[in-house]
């Protein structure tokens, strides 16, 4: 029994200093000499949860549900393990199990939640969020998941109070500040979106989907006299911040792109030329001489497929093409649009031919591709 002392106290530090590998070793010398050990069992899968080897971890949690299920936290853990495996109706039984042994957790109630978003069960989810928060308040997390359920829900009123709830928790959460920035702007309250996008661009700079956002509100924004932005030393150096509309669209993504580097942040980077391009392409549409403008955005999407490339982004290349073969038929330049069109046809062909994506998602592709079908 000394030996296994020995074991569980190298395991447990190892553990503690994120040596899960060492971790799962001793953990596993133990269950050479005591199999029945649910302490080791339960460590052991949690050494694996952190490794990520999900499959491995759930058999563990298993063999230490046989010895005591009654436990709650083997339970809640194993349910974590298999929601990351994608398969999210067995992590909510898993959480389910875990309430009927303990309803008062507000980590497995916020745990559920959070796999109910993700199998689309959004009213299941604000109802588990709603019992972590009864159960304690003050979890800015639980605010912040509960806001994102509620806005894809519609309801965006009572997200943009759930993110103030969390907000009045932690302050410097600079997504629940995009998120808020989000909902706002789906509200068309544009001026309020843009605060919040300044306020997470003030926490970090170099997040791309905040000056996505930013650009957009500001685009759509009709305010003739707006409220000078929080970023008052960017603003030094690049007025357009303070303005509206086209201007003020295009400001936005020019200084994210100051931020977001091809090489560091290459998503982004292809995001805020293609979201350029946009901006040229809609605001020549409006024009009397659509030309110059659509050059431009032409320009900039060729641009952004440098980044989001067929390979690493088929989905994003795909609607770029698409995009270039609108500006390319409004230009009437046929041949280009026309070969354009065969390589997004190409393209989808081998998406679809891919034989690990699912049915499902096969069928979502074929109907938002279908101008290449």
């Amino acid at each position: 029994m000394m030996q296994v002392e020995g074991w569980f106290n190298q395991g447990n530090q190892q553990y503690r200093v994120k040596d899960w590998v060492g971790a799962v070793a001793s953990y596993d010398k133990i269950l050479e000499i005591k199999p029945d050990s649910y302490e080791a069992w339960y460590n052991k899968a949690s050494a694996l949860k952190s490794l990520r080897r999900y499959e491995k971890a759930v058999a563990s949690y298993d063999q230490a549900l046989e010895l005591q299920p009654d436990s709650h936290f083997a339970w809640s853990n194993r349910g974590i393990a298999l929601k990351n495996l994608g398969r999210l109706e067995e992590a909510i039984e898993s959480y389910d199990k875990a309430l009927k042994l303990k309803p008062d957790s507000h980590f497995t109630w916020s745990k559920r939640g959070i796999a109910l978003v993700s199998c689309g069960r959004l009213e299941e989810a604000v109802e588990s969020y709603d019992q972590a928060l009864a159960i304690e308040s003050g979890k800015h997390e639980t605010w912040n998941n509960r806001g994102i359920a509620l806005g894809n829900l519609g309801r965006l009123q009572e997200a943009i109070e759930s993110y103030d709830k969390a907000l009045e928790l932690k302050p410097d959460k600079y997504e629940t500040w995009y998120n808020r920035g989000v909902d706002l702007g789906e509200l068309e309250r544009y001026e309020e979106a843009i605060e919040s996008y300044d306020q997470a661009l003030k926490l970090k700079l170099d997040f791309w989907q905040a000056w996505i956002g930013r650009g957009s509100a500001a685009g759509s924004s009709t305010a003739v006299d707006p409220k000078p932005t929080c970023l008052t030393e960017l603003a030094e150096h690049n007025q357009s911040l303070n303005q509206r509309g086209y201007e003020g669209r295009l400001a936005s993504y020019k200084e994210g792109l100051r931020h977001c580097h091809q090489q560091t942040h290459p998503e982004g980077w292809g995001w805020l030329h293609w979201r350029t391009g946009k901006a040229h392409y809609l605001f020549g549409e409006q024009s009397s001489k659509p030309d110059s403008f659509w050059l431009k955005a032409i320009v900039e999407y060729v641009e952004a497929t440098k980044t989001l490339t067929e390979f690493d982004f088929p989905e994003y290349y795909l609607e770029i093409l698409q995009d270039l073969i609108k500006i390319f038929f409004g230009l009437k330049q046929t041949a280009e649009a026309e070969k354009l069109q065969r390589r997004g046809s190409d393209l989808l062909r081998r998406l679809l031919d891919e034989p690990n994506r699912s049915t499902k998602n096969k069928e979502l592709l074929a109907q938002k591709f279908s101008s290449f079908n």
